[in-house]
């Protein structure tokens, strides 16, 4: 009889890494778009948005703006939820990929 391959466990951190990915690229955009700003500092008001630093903004937004930064927080928010999930899954997995 064939035995089951385990799952790794950092396997679980696929969706979240690819989460991510996807609320960094909707960011940028919106910054860029929303209130025409450049890449850079597009990237980098997504970083300390979702990542709830709170650090100032680097130009004044419109009420457009801050509409959609708001939107940004809650969604960065949620993602760091799925990921501490992700994380106690993982860990619970992890300490049965190694009992086997």
């Amino acid at each position: 009889m064939k035995k089951a391959r385990l799952r790794n466990p950092l396997s679980r951190f696929r969706l979240a890494v690819v989460l991510l990915g996807v609320i960094i690229l909707y960011g940028v955009a919106g910054y860029m778009v929303i209130d025409g700003w450049n890449l850079l500092d597009s990237f980098y008001m997504v970083i300390i948005t979702i990542s709830t630093v709170g650090y100032t903004e680097i130009h004044p937004q419109s009420a457009a703006g801050r509409i959609f930064t708001s939107t940004l927080i809650v969604v960065g928010v949620a993602l760091d939820s799925i990921t501490q999930i992700e994380a106690r899954l993982a860990m619970r997995d992890y300490r049965g990929f190694i009992k086997k």
